[in-house]
């Protein structure tokens, strides 16, 4: 039986690993920067969509919410297709994991779009449908739905 025991870690990574989760990143996903301008009409697309994301009780608009509410009911769908333990050890890899999720956020924003707020959106009155000749909701010219993109800075 041997007297000597030699044990052999690789911890290479370790000091990446610690360089990575002390990083300050934030992930901004939404109508954002160019993003707001508009083609024809007054109000741009930040303005159509906050009056959207809260509701306007002054222009009779109900609460269609198309960023806060499709994405904290599929948060779980965020992290998809990340593999955590392999991104922190890369030296991009933390604001890796913040860029696959705002993509993955927009996703689930743009679903949101396609079916009308995962079924949770108040429909349309009668007369706002013959009025835009549609039932499709928040979906007239789709620039307020193009404009949805994101950002990922180092604070």
């Amino acid at each position: 039986m041997p007297n000597n025991v030699e044990i052999n870690f690789d911890l290479s990574g370790l000091e990446q690993l610690k360089e990575n989760l002390g990083q300050k990143i934030n992930a901004k996903v939404g109508v954002l920067g160019d993003s707001a301008s508009r083609e024809g009409g007054e109000e741009n697309n930040a303005t159509i969509g906050a009056t959207h994301e809260f509701g306007s009780f002054t222009k009779n608009i109900p609460q269609r919410s198309f960023l806060k509410m499709p994405i904290a009911e599929n948060s779980d769908k965020l992290t998809q297709s990340i593999n955590f333990e392999e991104e922190l050890t890369r030296k991009e890899g933390v604001k890796n994991i913040f860029e696959k999720m705002a993509v993955n956020a927009v996703a689930i924003v743009q679903t949101a779009f396609e079916t009308g707020g995962y079924g949770k959106w108040q429909p349309l009155s009668n007369q706002t449908i013959k009025k835009k000749k549609s039932a499709s909701i928040l979906i007239d010219t789709a620039q307020l739905r193009k404009s949805i993109t994101y950002r990922v800075d180092n604070e």
